[in-house]
């Protein structure tokens, strides 16, 4: 599923605009709602285009449908586009300019390494399964909240994220 026509998803991966991402299953876990939040936020205080990609696979209890209906309340799903089950998100999580995790908890969050490896700057939200790693390897770690997130933003719109450092074949 996506939340625009292909046509338009096509034209703005295309696009210079940047492109925040978000990859994880649509549960509250994933924190996907202050995520929006604070994107709505952050909005309201530019007048440049940005966009924000939440893409995930299962959706619990209908959070898919949940969370569109949310951010069509908030008149921004021409800014906001979700993406439900897609068989190889690479070339979208390549195409984008930044990574944010915004879950209230997580186990590790593989998808920190694969945005990584893709030469994305990355801010999760200090949790227990990110925090060693981010630390480890020089990432930015924001508060586990929506103002902790809308920060993340900040930071990884204003370029002081640079992307983590990891020797991969040593990992």
């Amino acid at each position: 599923k996506l939340s625009c026509a292909l046509e338009d998803f096509d034209k703005m991966m295309d696009s210079a605009v940047p492109k925040i991402i978000n990859i994880g299953r649509f549960s509250p876990e994933k924190g996907h709602i202050r995520l929006v939040n604070a994107f709505y936020k952050r909005k309201q205080n530019e007048k440049n285009e940005r966009k924000l990609i939440i893409m995930g696979g299962y959706s619990k209890n209908n959070g898919y449908e949940s969370l569109l209906s949310y951010i069509k309340n908030l008149g921004i799903e021409n800014r906001v586009v979700l993406i439900e089950k897609v068989s190889n998100p690479y070339p979208i999580l390549k195409a984008c300019d930044y990574f944010i995790l915004s879950s209230h908890y997580e186990g590790f969050g593989l998808v920190l390494i694969e945005a990584d490896i893709l030469g994305k700057p990355i801010v999760s939200t200090d949790i227990g399964g990110p925090r060693s790693f981010m630390l480890e390897h020089g990432g930015r770690l924001v508060e586990n909240s929506e103002e902790g997130i809308y920060q993340g933003i900040e930071l990884l719109l204003s370029g002081q994220v640079k992307p983590l450092v990891i020797d991969y074949k040593a990992y």
